[in-house]
């Protein structure tokens, strides 16, 4: 017979085996169960699982459709910026991602479109006016009420359109796609020619001065005043229209407008009689919110339907942009930034 003590190991591994536990009292005495030291390789991880756990998950990028795009040179030069405005649908426009919603949309959005040698078309005044090769740089825009990544690049001209400044513009690689054409480059003949400063601004009168008589805006002690800015624009058909904002009580900037105050935009197209009959107006009182708007480029993205104008709207505290253009239900804003405030009731329609 086996002494007693030969029986401890044998009975402490079989009472462990059924209860689970890990130490063991038998007659007074303690046994400790541990796992034995692993083997040198299983203490080392392997090269993924050390990428995954101690570096950051890649981020997985925001997937949208074509894109509009704002691209406008600084200065004289060749060198511009690219500024996404809003996603394009065979339906019409989307508002890109919000901050908010999307952190760290800036390293998440498609960069990808804009990697070195990506090409952009740009459009002016309803026509092809040149090409934007991107340096595949970018940071955050945060000039308006939605910060938006921008881009970089450099742009290539017609002669035609080497004094414009600001484009619409979509990826070339984008056409075909959401009802986007190719744009003919056209005659260097027929290229829309728009009169001076001088000359607009004279005619940006005569088309306030009739529309503030009938249209119940409050009568200025002085209209030349209040005109803030003007410009040629293209409209559909071959025609040139005008564009022009008045602002009584304040200017073409943030900040805050007595409530007296108000904003007029009119859209006029010249008439058979030589005067300029109001086609679209944004007249907006101040007490109904402060939206003075005024025309930043044209572009062209639907040859049938005519260029539409990309518009810089400013309020209190915050400027945002806006799409105005013609479609089958007439002249309407087809977008709107959702961060900015929308026209008051009544206050953006076509001219009756």
């Amino acid at each position: 017979m086996r002494p007693k003590e030969a029986l401890l190991p044998a009975l402490c591994v079989i009472l462990t085996a059924l209860t689970g536990c890990d130490n063991v009292q038998w007659g007074g005495v303690e046994f400790a169960l541990e796992a034995p030291e692993p083997p040198p390789s299983a203490l080392l991880q392997t090269e993924a699982e050390v990428d995954t756990e101690s570096g950051p998950a890649p981020l997985v990028p925001v997937i949208t459709g074509p894109l509009l795009y704002l691209v406008e040179r600084p200065g004289s030069g060749n060198e511009a910026t690219i500024l996404p405005l809003a996603e394009i649908t065979a339906e019409g426009f989307l508002p890109l991602p919000s901050p908010d919603e999307t952190p760290d949309m800036v390293a998440r959005f498609p960069l990808g479109r804009w990697d070195a040698g990506a090409e952009l078309l740009l459009l002016d005044r309803g026509r092809r006016a040149g090409t934007l090769v991107t340096d595949g740089t970018a940071s955050l825009d945060e000039e308006t009420c939605q910060p938006r990544p921008l881009g970089h690049g450099r742009v290539e001209l017609r002669p035609e359109a080497q004094n414009a400044r600001r484009f619409l513009a979509v990826r070339k690689a984008d056409l075909g796609r959401a009802g986007l054409r190719d744009v003919p480059s056209g005659d260097p003949r027929d290229w829309p020619a728009y009169p001076s400063q001088a000359e607009l601004r004279a005619e940006a009168l005569t088309a306030g001065r009739f529309t503030i008589q009938r249209a119940g805006v409050p009568w200025p002690p002085s209209i030349p005043d209040i005109l803030v800015d003007q410009r040629g624009v293209s409209l559909p058909g071959g025609g040139t229209g005008l564009a022009a904002t008045f602002v009584f009580g304040g200017d073409l900037a943030l900040g805050r407008v007595p409530a007296s105050g108000y904003g007029l935009f009119v859209l006029a197209r010249p008439s058979e009689a030589g005067a300029w009959t109001p086609i679209w107006i944004w007249h907006q009182m101040v007490r109904d919110g402060k939206a003075f708007p005024r025309v930043l480029a044209e572009g062209g993205l639907h040859p049938d339907r005519g260029p539409e104008l990309l518009l810089e709207v400013f309020g209190e505290d915050d400027r945002w942009l806006a799409l105005l253009g013609e479609d089958a239900e007439g002249w309407r804003l087809l977008y709107q930034d959702p961060c900015g405030d929308p026209p008051a009731r009544g206050a953006a329609r076509p001219w009756s």
